[in-house]
């Protein structure tokens, strides 16, 4: 393949665009506004109270605010056509749902998480808007992942003691309040990054050519960031984060290596192997689960009994409790519990007062 019609395949260039796409003042009149809503995870203030997280909140209501003025402008003008899949559906029905039940169990009682509910559903409308433009995905992808890179470094350094974490009890939080969101979000971005160098690749088999540019940068910025995140995620001691780290990264790797061969025709022909592998990977999956058990024990325990207790919450309350109010209903039930006298020594020993219900599989 020659340079030309690897360019045409690969290359996104400032103001070289496919036809129908946003012209480039356009585009980076939208890129920047949802820059500064991927920047929020940034956003530390020590003059208020609970800095780390207040700061977030009120950087992401402005960020949104600029966001929503933005899209509408630059989409007016544009007229884009916006086609509505069933998740996006399914979504709106889900978000109306939650503040259905929020309203008929408390009224109308506007808090924090319900704004920030409704925000987020306009967030997700807003990307799916601005995504549909191949150049704008490209370049919002390069900044997502440089995020990545800022985090990872930026926990590398309270690793080796250049800058103090944010909590206590964490020696390593990232611009975040604790390890857990710090190791969920590097987790999110490692894909991404691993992604981004594997499609990149493909640039550095021919000769320097000044159209690959941008390519060559996301390649360079993807391989620092998946590099930080393998250096900081096993530190960080966050066992939820490892494992989506290892799902998301390898969904990423079957998909680039397997999605234009015969999957089937080659586990058929390669049946014995593959059998043998998947042995293979059930006894190591075993022994890791018992091994990430064991690493933190007590947490683990801990979280179980946040489960078994959410049961009952659920049992009562099938459809909810509505919006910021899952820790008080969650401390009565638990109270009750150890009430009743039939609780083990080691659930005395893990019991707290958790903010979150830790309950997506539930």
């Amino acid at each position: 393949m020659d340079h030309q019609n690897l360019y045409k395949q690969y290359t996104t260039l400032i103001f070289k665009f496919p036809k129908g796409d946003l012209g480039g003042f356009l585009l980076f009149v939208l890129l920047i506004p949802l820059c500064l809503v991927l920047s929020t995870v940034f956003a530390v203030d020590e003059t208020l109270a609970n800095g780390v997280v207040s700061a977030k909140y009120f950087w992401f209501y402005g960020a949104m605010g600029v966001t929503a003025l933005v899209s509408l402008l630059a989409f007016g003008f544009k007229r884009a056509v916006f086609k509505l899949y069933p998740i996006d559906f399914l979504l709106l029905l889900f978000t109306g749902f939650v503040l259905a039940i929020n309203y008929l169990d408390f009224g109308y009682r506007v808090s924090t998480k319900w704004v920030l509910l409704v925000q987020l559903l306009l967030l997700f409308f807003y990307f799916r808007i601005a995504l549909q433009d191949k150049t704008l995905r490209f370049y919002l992808s390069v900044f997502f992942v440089l995020t990545g890179l800022v985090e990872a470094v930026w926990g590398l350094r309270q690793l080796y003691g250049f800058i103090p974490s944010n909590h206590a009890l964490f020696k390593l939080t990232g611009s975040f309040f604790n390890s857990g969101p710090y190791s969920g979000y590097i987790a999110v971005v490692a894909p991404l990054a691993l992604y981004a160098m594997l499609k990149d690749a493909v640039v550095f088999k021919r000769k320097f050519f000044i159209g690959f540019l941008p390519h060559y940068v996301r390649f360079i910025v993807s391989i620092l960031t998946f590099t930080g995140v393998a250096l900081v995620l096993p530190a960080a001691m966050s066992r939820a984060a490892w494992i989506a780290a290892v799902i998301g990264c390898g969904f990423v790797l079957a998909l680039h290596y397997l999605h234009k061969k015969p999957v089937l025709d080659y586990l058929i022909l390669q049946r014995k192997r593959v059998i043998l592998f998947l042995c293979i990977g059930v006894v190591l999956l075993a022994c890791g689960a018992v091994g990430i058990y064991q690493l933190k024990k007590n947490s683990a325990d801990g979280r179980a009994l946040i489960w078994k207790t959410t049961l009952q919450v659920i049992a009562k309350h099938p459809m909810g409790v509505g919006l910021g109010h899952f820790a008080g209903v969650y401390g009565e039930e638990q109270a009750a519990y150890f009430e009743s006298g039939k609780y083990s020594d080691q659930e005395e020993l893990v019991a707290g007062n958790p903010e979150y219900a830790f309950n997506e599989y539930l």
